[in-house]
């Protein structure tokens, strides 16, 4: 009785969440993430996310879809529609970000970039629980990104920490991982047209997209979080040079768009 009750409870949140507005849904999603503090395997499976495997899923997609902070409406419309929609996903993570993107269009196809193999290996396994055709959609590369090919050392503790940062010095685990950058990836993956190019990589968004000049000016829309002033400084820069305007912004993400002007 006592599961049922927290399963219609979790589901109505989740509910409650996603039809109130901006600021309503941020409101709410911050008493789940800091006051509800229930194992996710008491939850019901969230529609386009399926079940969870992890708390920090949970805080992922209150914070960045029930909030709001990774949604942008002219983004999500063009991709609903594309029939062959190319996504660029660095910072895969836990594999949210990678649902949504299918969920929203189940054609679509994404390089996933992330330099932990377990984030892979995780982000595979969620998308399989959610539907395994997914699986086959995304193209997972392990790598670190920045300006310049090469080899680096990573050091973490807990592969699915979303903070996990390429230049950390401190950790239990430390790997040497290649280094690429996203012109490489890009050119590898047949240079095509990219519709969404998402970055998440812990301070590390200037240095990749330094090594971007050539996809970014192939791509409809950046979206980008940001981690400081410096890093916000060289997004811009290089989304700018490469023809992409801001379209807007909020406390963590920057969202460029290329216009049909541009």
């Amino acid at each position: 009785m006592l599961s049922s009750l927290l399963h219609r409870s979790s589901a109505w949140l989740f509910h409650a969440a996603a039809a109130l507005g901006f600021g309503g849904r941020r409101a709410l999603a911050g008493w789940i993430m800091h006051s509800l503090r229930l194992p996710v395997a008491w939850l019901p499976p969230v529609a386009g996310f399926g079940r969870l495997a992890h708390r920090n899923e949970f805080e992922s997609i209150t914070e960045n879809f029930f909030a709001g902070t990774l949604r942008f409406p002219p983004l999500e419309r063009d991709l609903r529609t594309a029939r062959d929609a190319l996504v660029m996903d660095v910072g895969v993570n836990l594999g949210v970000t990678l649902r949504w993107w299918l969920h929203l269009n189940a054609r679509t196809e994404i390089i996933a970039v992330d330099m932990i193999r377990e984030a892979h290996e995780f982000a595979a396994r969620a998308l399989d629980r959610v539907d395994p055709r997914w699986v086959a959609q995304v193209r997972a590369v392990h790598a670190v990104v920045s300006d310049a090919p090469g080899r680096t050392v990573i050091a973490f503790d807990d592969p699915l920490e979303g903070t996990n940062a390429a230049d950390a010095r401190q950790g239990a685990t430390r790997r040497e991982v290649v280094v690429r950058t996203l012109d490489e990836i890009w050119a590898d993956a047949g240079s095509r047209d990219v519709l969404v190019l998402k970055i998440d990589i812990e301070g590390a968004g200037g240095a990749a997209l330094r090594g971007a000049s050539q996809v970014l000016r192939r791509t409809r829309f950046v979206a980008a979080e940001w981690h400081g002033p410096a890093e916000l400084g060289q997004i811009t820069a290089a989304c700018l040079d490469a023809g992409l305007s801001l379209a807007a912004a909020n406390a963590k993400m920057l969202f460029f768009e290329r216009t049909a002007a541009a």
